[in-house]
């Protein structure tokens, strides 16, 4: 956003609406699905979760708590190749820097 900012209000503005219209939605999304009416009958007496659906969201869980208490490993994975891509874009950025200064 502040990037778009530097460079055109407009965009900075149309991007700031479409993530606040994006949340509202979502959240108008949210109550519909989870609280809204039981229409249908034949969903009343459907059990919340089956063993074998704690079975596949459990790691799911445990992986998320992993990840957001402690996220080296994942960042030392990633460190090699988002190096080499800050040094691609360096070299790109300051290459038509370089070629002003030329002149």
């Amino acid at each position: 956003m502040a990037g778009a900012l530097q460079k055109n209000l407009w965009w900075a503005v149309a991007g700031g609406a479409g993530i606040v219209l994006g949340a509202a939605y979502m959240l108008w999304l949210y109550q519909r699905t989870m609280f809204g009416k039981l229409d249908n009958p034949a969903n009343q007496n459907l059990a919340d979760m089956n063993l074998r659906e704690w079975a596949t969201l459990l790691p799911l869980i445990i992986m998320a708590f992993w990840i957001g208490l402690y996220p080296a490993p994942f960042f030392k994975a990633l460190d090699k190749p988002v190096n080499k891509l800050v040094e691609i874009v360096k070299a790109a950025s300051s290459a038509p820097q370089a070629a002003r200064e030329v002149r």
